[in-house]
């Protein structure tokens, strides 16, 4: 993948910033927002590599903005965030998430699977 540019997708700030300042400590080019409707209307996906976003919120689930990515094209990872992923895992595999963390989760297991990709390319 070579220079992975990431966008964070949340509506809590403190996991937007969490992420944010971790990612970036790792060399990683980060832009976060969280207001998913900016996400989905401002903001061009073919400059990112990776995509993490929370499952629930509004007014655009996470859901809504995967469906989105993918109709417009997007070919880059998505991770999904969210305290409600065990409810929702079906959705997730026919949304082809890439991968999938459960909140509360852990900085560096977003961080170590985004290297495992980066080492395939």
């Amino acid at each position: 993948m070579g220079e992975i540019n990431i966008l964070i997708i949340d509506d809590e700030p403190l996991i937007i910033t969490s992420l944010l300042e971790y990612l970036s400590e790792k060399g990683y080019d980060v832009v976060g927002t969280n207001l998913p409707n900016a996400a989905v209307s401002l903001i061009n996906f073919d400059k990112f590599d990776v995509v993490i976003t929370d499952l629930k919120m509004k007014p655009f689930s996470g859901v809504d903005i995967i469906r989105r990515l993918r109709s417009a094209g997007f070919a880059g990872r998505i991770i999904m965030v969210s305290a409600f992923y065990k409810e929702n895992q079906e959705e997730m595999k026919a949304l082809k998430i890439d991968a999938c963390f459960e909140k509360p989760f852990s900085l560096k297991d977003i961080c170590n699977k985004i290297e495992e990709w980066a080492a395939q390319n």
